[in-house]
């Protein structure tokens, strides 16, 4: 796909993983009070650690959260696991 547009840089691709959407959506259902698999929210970086971060905007459905709560669960994924 980037190759196709000719923007393809290997250095700045960025990857997603399974167990990332998974702990993101598990934690806006905990915060919903919802079934997880209710919730889908996508993620960009890494595993862990600073360069993992939840796309809350995108979630679906969508997810109207406070500016403190989005931090707390972004800081949350960052620093746990399951």
């Amino acid at each position: 796909m980037f190759t196709k547009a000719g923007v393809y840089d290997p250095n700045k691709i960025f990857g997603i993983t399974k167990l990332g959407e998974i702990r993101a959506s598990s934690f806006l259902a905990e915060e919903a009070k919802v079934r997880p698999s209710t919730i889908n929210c996508p993620v960009i970086g890494g595993h862990s650690g600073i360069t993992i971060v939840p796309v809350i905007s995108q979630s679906k459905p969508s997810m109207q959260l406070s500016p403190e709560r989005r931090k707390k669960i972004t800081q949350r994924l960052r620093v746990s696991s399951i």
